[in-house]
């Protein structure tokens, strides 16, 4: 489900309180430049955390060095997945390089020994995998403005109405629908294009898809073989404790693995 889109804001008084369920006009499709925006403001967070990773490492903390080059590794991989098959993936893919080829150079980044197998997690090897998951689900759908079935409900997707600011009794924000919201007040009414959600949700399969609806429902580890290791970096002594070492970050673009045979979910 897509989070309503939110255009404007009033201050809620004795004035604007009888706009509120009234028609606020037309809704035009700004997508592109919303898109645009979001990933500028994530790849600006993803900077600030870089910085504070390497500014750490400089003062020899490096439990938080680590801690800070991973969240902006994960800030930059969600932006490249949001704008994923667009000219806006560029530029999160050229910071998603460079942050990943520091922590490797620096830092290092390593593949994990869980039960009897290893499993990577490198940001880079993870982003370029083109391809995600779909779930199957069946439901009632119902308008986030009103809470009616879609079927009785009268507001329309191509308009936009104001709505007031606040939690309904699930906790839910009337604007955002995220639970324990604090940008969207009661003290404000806000200019709102409705969407559809789905209640009572049965889940029936789960799917990989080229590109999944919610573009972060994406793998975040990956398994390897003992075989691949060995292949690539002799026989693995675990009675030794051996670390091993991944450097899909530390090089040239590794080239995108694309998911083969099934279409995009969009």
């Amino acid at each position: 489900m897509m989070p309503p889109k939110v255009f404007e804001k009033k201050k809620y008084n004795t004035n604007t309180a009888k706009l509120v369920g009234t028609y606020a006009g037309e809704y035009i499709n700004d997508y592109d430049l919303r898109l645009k925006q979001q990933l500028e403001a994530m790849m600006s967070e993803a900077k600030i955390h870089f910085n504070q990773a390497s500014l750490a490492w400089s003062f020899r903390n490096y439990e938080l060095a680590v801690q800070e080059v991973d969240e902006a590794l994960r800030i930059v991989s969600e932006a490249f997945w949001y704008a994923d098959e667009t000219e806006l993936e560029k530029k999160p893919h050229k910071l998603l390089h460079q942050i990943a080829k520091w922590k490797h150079d620096t830092i290092g980044c390593h593949l994990i020994k869980q039960g009897d197998e290893y499993i990577q997690r490198c940001k880079v090897a993870i982003t370029h995998r083109r391809m995600g998951f779909s779930a199957g689900l069946t439901g009632t759908p119902v308008c986030t403005l009103c809470g009616k079935s879609e079927f009785d409900c009268e507001h329309s997707k191509d308009k936009t109405y104001w709505t007031r600011g606040g939690t309904n009794k699930q906790g839910e924000c009337f604007i955002c629908l995220e639970k324990s919201c604090t940008e969207h007040s009661d003290s404000y009414i806000y200019k709102v294009s409705p969407t559809t959600r789905i209640t009572n949700p049965v889940l029936h399969e789960v799917s990989m898809v080229r590109r999944p609806r919610f573009p972060l429902a994406r793998m975040q580890e990956v398994p390897i073989s003992k075989e691949e290791i060995e292949a690539n970096a002799g026989i693995i002594d675990e009675s030794k404790g051996m670390v091993y070492t991944c450097h899909t970050c530390g090089g040239s673009c590794p080239g995108f693995q694309e998911f083969l045979g099934l279409d995009s979910e969009l």
